[in-house]
């Protein structure tokens, strides 16, 4: 399942990269633009205004009701029955590209010091560069779905 998410579900889109879903999300494209990617590459066109699904003629949407983005969230995962483990952190939350494993070696000037000490496992985003690690950060995010799975 891939996605483009309109201005209005930033937050919703990188977290949709998180989980591993292709999710096209960019504030300085055009509406115009972002519906023709939705229909060229048969992308579910997310967004919270049915005024943009009827007006550009999109078949494949989904109409995000809530405005609190751990409920916007919650209600793609449960009505897209998504999954949230099998690709968790496997793209770029910043460019949506996948993300591959490095070596520490090779991000070892590009890491903070205390980083370094503590973990032994990095991955980067090909494109932007992006390093990624299983931080504080992953132990919030796996918090964050364990609550809405209650």
């Amino acid at each position: 399942m891939k996605f483009v998410a309109d201005i209005m579900l930033g937050k919703l889109a990188r977290w949709l990269r998180l989980l591993g879903y292709d999710t096209i999300y960019d504030p300085k494209l055009p509406l115009k633009e972002l519906v023709k990617i939705a229909k060229t590459e048969d992308r579910i066109f997310l967004t919270r205004s049915k005024r943009i699904i009827e007006e550009n003629d999109i078949k494949n949407f989904y109409i995000v009701k809530s405005e609190k983005f751990k409920e916007q969230l919650n209600e793609i995962i449960k009505n897209l029955n998504l999954d949230t483990q099998t690709n968790l952190f496997s793209r770029c939350s910043i460019c949506n590209t996948e993300i591959v494993e490095v070596d520490k070696s090779s991000v070892i000037d590009l890491i903070p010091e205390e980083t370094a000490k503590s973990f032994d496992e990095f991955y980067k985003c090909p494109n932007c560069g992006k390093i990624y690690w299983s931080g504080s950060h992953t132990a919030r995010i796996l918090k964050i779905l364990s609550d809405l799975k209650k």
